[in-house]
């Protein structure tokens, strides 16, 4: 994905290119602006694991992170994100559900 692009690109049923992310070098030096990465869409939210970068939409925020807690409440699934990068790191503010989980990055090209 271009963080950076506006349009949505499928290969082979990944997608190469997402628009609606800002690059905040939350993830540097692993995600970053002008890198194209490759996302699957989530088919089962029970293979997350913690330490999986994850796209996801929350009507307070959207973000490419890396989940830091899974658990599962009276409510069901959630995760907690965190950015990674050493000199911006800071948990995300918002309880994620499956729902709001879109995105499994797989891997990127420099």
């Amino acid at each position: 994905m271009l963080i950076d692009d506006t349009h949505n690109v499928s290969l082979g049923g990944m997608i190469v290119q997402h628009d609606g992310l800002n690059d905040t070098n939350s993830l540097d030096p692993t995600v970053d602006a002008g890198m194209i990465i490759f996302l699957t869409p989530i088919q089962d939210i029970t293979d997350l694991i913690v330490g999986d970068i994850v796209v996801y939409e929350h009507p307070i925020m959207s973000a490419i992170h890396r989940i830091s807690a899974i658990g599962r409440d009276s409510d069901g699934w959630w995760c907690k994100t965190r950015a990674s990068n050493p000199l911006v790191t800071w948990d995300d503010p918002v309880l994620l559900r499956a729902e709001n989980i879109k995105y499994l990055h797989r891997g990127e090209i420099y």
